[in-house]
């Protein structure tokens, strides 16, 4: 048996998406589905979209390519859903009108309601990652040392300094990831699990040496046996926030913007910037959100899922 659906594929800095209406995703077999999809196209996160639930505009369940179950939040995700709303037939499927010049837009996640708001005529799409900052400090935020690199635990993510890993290991290299750099980079994360977050856990690394006129570069090695490697992550540049916060990187109490370089291949940097603007008091995140430089819609299409 098959079945055709509509699909919308897209990309935040090299963060490949897929959308889908889950609507008309056999029930049962959505995650099975999605996975599988990931794996034909290829792409990082894939979003079920469904008619709102608890007061947004509306809802997704998100599989990722790693994962065996869906994830919270995907800040690309969203990035790309904004870019859709206004490109394709995406928000007339849920009835979203679209206001020119700002659409806001709110998504209900596992994390909770995330806010879009979305610049029409520049094509620019601001995230409010308030709820996905909240569920890290539920989860916990603290300094530690894993495999004698001092690091931070923001929820389920490990936030590394890319300095701090280089005093330790000083042949890695983030700008080739030869093998013997992901080697080092898979040995702390398998320690940080066993240690500190059960699995699956995510890995975000950064450092304060711009090329690009940015203020730092990050990259985003989530699952590297398996060559999942991000070069740009919304939730993962928000997580480098609060691990900054955490190390007193930037003001105790202030409303600070950083840019990040990221994009293109998966070393740490690059041509791509990731606007982040995090509010602080006393040294915590209250407050977060992004945008991205380069979203583009990769493809429209029909798509047949087989054996449903």
């Amino acid at each position: 048996m098959t079945k055709t659906v509509d699909l919308i594929k897209g990309h935040m800095g090299g963060n490949e998406i897929i959308l889908l209406y889950g609507d008309q995703i056999p029930k049962g077999k959505e995650l099975e589905i999605a996975q599988s999809i990931l794996k034909e196209l290829g792409g990082d996160e894939l979003g079920l979209f469904y008619k709102p639930e608890q007061g947004g505009d509306l809802k997704v369940k998100i599989a990722e390519i790693s994962e065996p179950d869906y994830i919270p939040i995907c800040g690309g995700l969203t990035q790309v859903l904004g870019i859709a709303l206004i490109e394709t037939d995406f928000a007339e499927h849920f009835d979203i009108k679209i206001n020119d010049p700002i659409t806001e837009v709110m998504l209900e996640t596992d994390v909770g309601l995330v806010p879009l708001k979305i610049d029409v005529r520049r094509k620019k799409v601001v995230t409010n990652m308030k709820a996905f900052v909240d569920r890290c400090y539920e989860l916990g935020v603290q300094k530690i040392k894993i495999a004698g690199v001092n690091g931070v635990k923001v929820g389920d993510y490990l936030v590394l300094n890319a300095d701090d890993v280089k005093k330790v290991y000083p042949n890695v290299d983030f700008e080739k990831m030869d093998k013997e750099t992901l080697r080092v980079l898979e040995k702390i994360d398998s320690m940080f699990i066993s240690c500190f977050a059960p699995a699956p856990s995510d890995l975000a690394l950064y450092d304060l040496h711009p090329e690009h006129g940015g203020d730092g570069r990050v990259v985003f090695p989530w699952n590297i046996s398996i060559g999942h490697i991000e070069p740009s992550c919304g939730t993962g540049t928000t997580a480098v926030g609060i691990a900054m916060a955490e190390r007193g990187e930037i003001e105790a109490t202030a409303e600070t913007r950083l840019l990040f370089e990221s994009g293109g291949s998966p070393t740490i940097g690059g041509p791509d910037m990731t606007e982040l603007r995090v509010t602080t008091r006393e040294g915590r995140v209250v407050d977060a959100c992004f945008s991205h430089s380069l979203v583009e819609i990769l493809e429209i299409r029909k798509y047949t899922i087989r054996d449903c």
